[in-house]
């Protein structure tokens, strides 16, 4: 599987590239911002490992489905990537969050956790027909086999029709 989910340049697009800078070096003087920098690429590709963790263990996708939409550019997974990313680059230094930037991160984990319950899809056709509920009938035959507590002979024998 092709990781991370989001190139730099996405991430640049993505965040502002002077935070990333002072992010994505450990020295006093900023950093470069490209695919050479191997903090802000690994910080990528440890977020596209979480949202692999919670998509696949949902079972509502596959590695292929995530493959397609990677190729495809999709920019919802473009963004939680760069969202997880970015709270992992500011958690290395270990200070506090700004609140625009904590309600990113928090935004991007209860994305995942509704991603793997299936309260949110990723917008491709395998899912949106996945996500909707299903109903099913059992039959009189079925609910004889069934053995369920309403038909013990603690309650009284349902009258079904007209009486």
């Amino acid at each position: 599987m092709p990781v991370p989910y989001a190139t730099v340049a996405q991430f640049k697009e993505a965040v502002d590239e002077r935070l990333l800078a002072e992010l994505g070096i450990d020295a006093e003087t900023d950093g470069v911002v490209d695919g050479s920098n191997t903090i802000i690429v690994s910080a990528l590709t440890r977020a596209s490992h979480e949202i692999q963790s919670f998509a696949l263990r949902g079972g509502i996708y596959t590695e292929g489905d995530l493959d397609a939409m990677q190729s495809a550019t999709n920019w919802l997974l473009i963004g939680v990537t760069c969202d997880l990313a970015l709270g992992i680059l500011l958690a290395r230094r270990g200070g506090p969050f700004g609140d625009a930037i904590k309600d990113r991160v928090d935004k991007a984990n209860s994305m995942l956790v509704d991603l793997r319950d299936g309260r949110r899809v990723f917008p491709i056709g395998t899912t949106i027909e996945a996500s909707k509920p299903a109903l099913s009938i059992i039959t009189q035959q079925q609910r004889g086999m069934l053995g369920l507590v309403a038909d013990s002979e603690f309650f009284p024998r349902r009258k079904y029709g007209p009486a």
